[in-house]
Parts: structure tokens; sequence; C-alpha cells
């Protein structure tokens, strides 16, 4: 291997995937029950409307697969991003990636948002690898269309959920189109953000010298 090349490993650790599942069950339970006591007008206490409940126990189907979802490669290539999946890899050149940071959501859970200058590419490569990790992730946004209709106006939920659609809105409420929450970086969040920050300053570099040559010399 290139010493300019570094693998990481994305995606839930078997302790993570074990969280996922109870939290799941135990989420899919309480709102089932909550639900048949709302239908029957038995329940007592906070009222919960029965769309919500509806949603809960779409997403807890949704979060419930997570424990079969395999880790993938995610490489930082001086070419570009590479990602690889169960069917294909791609590159994303450094190009086409607009930056990376940390970003805290809703002030509790911190992400690793990658922003990409155009999303055609990485869409094609999740709809070719469904069962890649960021697939799946990125697959959820369309849980959100069963939201009540005033959530789904206030998060702006795509009419259409294409791969495109899902991506853009995933930029639009986290700042990036590759979203990756702490517990998938496997404690390497860092080395990776401090990776591919490093290949963007030199393609930034470089294009500054390329500019500077071409003004010398029309």
């Amino acid at each position: 291997m290139s010493m300019e090349q570094r693998e990481f490993r994305i995606g839930y650790n078997l302790l993570w995937r074990l969280t996922f599942f109870l939290f799941a069950i135990c989420m899919l339970l309480a709102s089932i029950l909550l639900l048949v006591q709302s239908l029957l007008g038995t329940s007592e206490g906070l009222l919960v409307p029965s769309s919500m409940l509806v949603a809960a126990i779409l997403m807890s189907f949704y979060l419930i697969p997570f424990i079969s979802t395999r880790q993938q490669m995610l490489v930082v290539t001086t070419g570009g991003l590479q990602l690889v999946g169960d069917h294909s890899r791609i590159v994303l050149p450094w190009e086409s990636v607009a930056g990376v940071r940390f970003k805290r959501v809703m002030l509790v859970m911190p992400y690793l948002i990658i922003a990409l200058s155009s999303k055609e590419q990485f869409a094609q490569f999740i709809d070719e690898n469904p069962r890649s990790f960021l697939s799946k992730w990125t697959a959820h946004v369309g849980v959100l269309r069963w939201y009540p209709w005033l959530l789904r106006r206030l998060f702006s939920v795509p009419k259409e959920m294409t791969t495109v659609a899902k991506l853009e809105w995933l930029e639009r409420r986290y700042g990036g189109a590759i979203v990756i929450d702490v517990a998938a970086v496997n404690g390497r969040g860092p080395e990776l953000e401090r990776a591919i920050k490093a290949n963007l300053k030199k393609v930034a570099q470089f294009t500054e010298v390329a500019r500077l040559r071409s003004r010398q010399n029309p």
C-alpha cells in the first residue's frame, strides 16, 4: 500500500448494533402499545398523535436491520476519496469534495460531515450498493415521508424521494451529503478529518500555483 493511501472502516461495531436493536425493539413495543390504547380510547396521561406513533413504529423497523449492516471501507488516496461497496467502488476526486468538518446536531452527537460540490457520482454509488453503510444512512431520509404534515413542512421533506433529493436534504439539514455519526467512525474520526483536509489543502495549493503560472504566462 502506498504511504499516501490510508484506509478507514466506517459503520457500527457489534456493541452499537446491539444497542440499536434493543432501542428499536423497546420503541416499537412502546409505540404499538400507545397506538392501541389511543385507538381504543383508553390512553391516560401524555397524549401522543397517532401519526407520530406510526412514524415511530416505522423508524423502529428501519433501525432493526442496522444490526445486519456491515462496515465498509473508505480510503483516502492522492487521487480522491475512495468508497468501497459490495458491488462497486468509486473515487470522488478531491475537486468534488467541498469540505469536511465535525458538527454537533442539536448540540447532542457530533457528526463527520463531508460536503460535495457534485452529488451524481455518489448517488450512483448508493444506488449500486444499497446494503452499504452510507446507503443505509442515506435511505433513512425516506422515513420522513411518513411524518405528520407539520413535521414534514418543518423539515422540508423532499416531495420526490430520489437518491439525489435525499442527498440534497442531507446537505440542507447537516451541511454535507456524506454524514457519518461519531459511533460509526470507530474512534478514528479526527484522523479521517485531518487526512481529508490535508489532501484538500494540497489540491488548493496546486490550483493556486497553476493559476499564478497561467497569469504569468498568458
